[in-house]
């Protein structure tokens, strides 16, 4: 497999960087990219190319650029390491997806079928009082 970045400049002209060793390679250097572009005039993109099963396009997953972090601490009960994500909405498509993913410093792992979405208006619960409220309301 090769780890490709597209970068589409003004959402207009495609340039392609790489081969990255690595998808956190790639990740670095898409990261890097956007902190030149801070007004988000770019697409930003994964492109990965493999022999057998061809070129693979993806956008990157909600907050991926935001260098944002969680609490793990419920703000409703006080109790710790009990958070999941339950519900986001892919803004691609606007479609609600049902997801059961824990809440770590670090964010949430969306089901592989979504991975290549952006997500947005992402619920969490609480396993230990069983309330849901916004993801907003545990970044740091």
């Amino acid at each position: 497999m090769k780890y490709y970045l597209m970068v589409v400049v003004g959402d207009v002209e495609p340039e392609i960087k790489g081969p990255f060793f690595t998808t956190e390679e790639r990740d670095a250097a898409a990261k890097a990219h956007r902190k030149q572009d801070p007004e988000m005039n770019d697409g930003v993109y994964t492109l990965d190319v493999d022999a057998d099963s061809g070129v693979k396009v993806g956008a990157y997953a909600g907050g991926f650029f935001d260098d944002a972090s969680f609490s793990t601490t419920c703000p409703r009960c006080g109790v710790d390491g009990e958070l999941s994500v339950v519900e986001a909405v892919l803004a691609t498509t606007g479609r609600t997806l049902k997801i059961d993913s824990s809440l770590s410093a670090d964010g949430f792992e969306v089901p592989t079928n979504a991975r290549d979405a952006s997500t947005d208006d992402e619920v969490v619960r609480c396993n230990a009082c069983k309330v849901n409220f916004p993801l907003s309301e545990v970044t740091l």
